[in-house]
């Protein structure tokens, strides 16, 4: 489950998209794990997709990381005025959209380091500004392995700039107010990846019977365990079963 991630953070998948249609769930996942972070030492930043602020550049990054301002400082020259500009702290030429992604993902990983593991969360993709969604998306898509940990909230209909790449899970409406994953979610290559992974077989032994590089069958596992709601191999036995 995406709570037993709060735990470490820097294991299995750093960033899932919440995928699903309205009512499916999405909004209140997210609010359940923002409760539990803290009791796992996280930091919660929020940010939240709104129609009337689609057109303001950054607005959606200023929501999420402003918060995280103390750090600029620490970071080089370049990259601090370049968020400085983005948060409209200081005036000047809008720097190249790279600099200020590069200067972001900086932010988080100097905060992450001085104060503790992060949970990012953003719902509601679809209103996020396009300026938001591709410096988030450059940000999400480069976590592996650092103590921060980022959710997107987003249905079939929401533009990609941000989640493209991004390991999924997908909810379904149950009829009862809740949101499930199934096994039904994966492909039919994924499913046989998980059947012989729950079985045992490492990533190169995988590969051979279905003739895949070890590393393909790693990006397949990657997507598959937001997918089942696991964050390891030892737990794929029984997502498996139980759907």
């Amino acid at each position: 489950m995406l709570s037993s991630r709060l735990a470490r953070p820097e294991n299995g998948p750093s960033s899932t998209v919440l995928r699903g249609a309205p009512g499916t769930g999405r909004s209140a996942l997210l609010d359940a794990l923002a409760a539990q972070a803290p009791t796992h030492g996280l930091r919660v930043l929020r940010a939240c997709g709104a129609e009337a602020e689609a057109e303001l550049p950054f607005s959606g990054l200023h929501q999420l990381l402003y918060p995280l301002r103390e750090y600029i400082a620490r970071l080089p020259g370049t990259q601090r005025q370049a968020l400085n500009r983005a948060f409209g702290l200081t005036d000047g030429p809008e720097p190249s959209r790279f600099v200020i992604s590069a200067a972001a993902l900086a932010l988080v990983d100097t905060a992450a380091t001085a104060q503790g593991p992060l949970l990012l969360l953003v719902d509601d993709v679809v209103g996020i500004d396009p300026s938001s969604a591709e410096v988030l998306g450059f940000i999400a898509r480069r976590l592996s392995g650092r103590p921060v940990l980022f959710l997107a909230a987003a249905t079939d209909d929401d533009p990609a700039t941000l989640t493209a790449g991004l390991p999924e899970l997908r909810l379904r409406d149950t009829g009862s107010g809740t949101q499930s994953a199934s096994s039904s979610d994966l492909t039919a290559q994924e499913l046989r990846i998980a059947d012989l992974a729950a079985q045992g077989l490492t990533n190169k032994q995988i590969g051979e019977r279905l003739f895949l590089s070890h590393r393909t069958v790693s990006t397949h596992l990657y997507r598959i365990f937001p997918k089942l709601g696991i964050s390891s191999r030892a737990a794929l036995r029984d997502a498996l079963a139980a759907h």
